[in-house]
């Protein structure tokens, strides 16, 4: 599985070339933060062959995860949040049983009082669990 992480800083042309390079490089999922936004939508990345999850509730939501259809994923909707979005998708290797992976991307702001945030500190609870 090909996964990438990447940091748009909400701009258009940076969108524009993780949409190219993710069709021409065959990545499975893309875990973003700051991605181009207007009013609850996601902009730049969307389009034929992949899905987009993101806090959908959310003005201006700063991650979002890019995966390939065809990937086996589930969104886990008690974990995703403006700042921190959340999947877990099987992964098989060859010649070994098949597991779940939690992927997450998320936003970490730089004046967080008391880091790392708090959802992110119950997400690593609950994997840990």
């Amino acid at each position: 599985m090909k996964i990438v992480q990447i940091n748009l800083h909400k701009c258009k042309a940076a969108s524009a070339n993780l949409t190219k390079a993710f069709l021409t490089n065959n990545i499975d999922v893309a875990l973003i933060q700051e991605p181009w936004t207007n009013k609850w939508r996601v902009l730049g990345i969307l389009g034929a062959g992949r899905e987009i999850i993101y806090d959908q509730t959310a003005l201006r939501p700063r991650s979002c995860i890019m995966v390939r259809k065809g990937v086996i994923y589930m969104a886990m909707q008690n974990f995703i949040t403006p700042d921190q979005t959340v999947i877990k998708v099987k992964v098989q290797q060859e010649g070994k049983k098949e597991r779940e992976l939690i992927l997450t991307s998320s936003y970490l702001p730089s004046d967080e009082v008391d880091p790392p945030p708090l959802e992110l500190r119950e997400l690593v609870k609950h994997a840990g669990d």
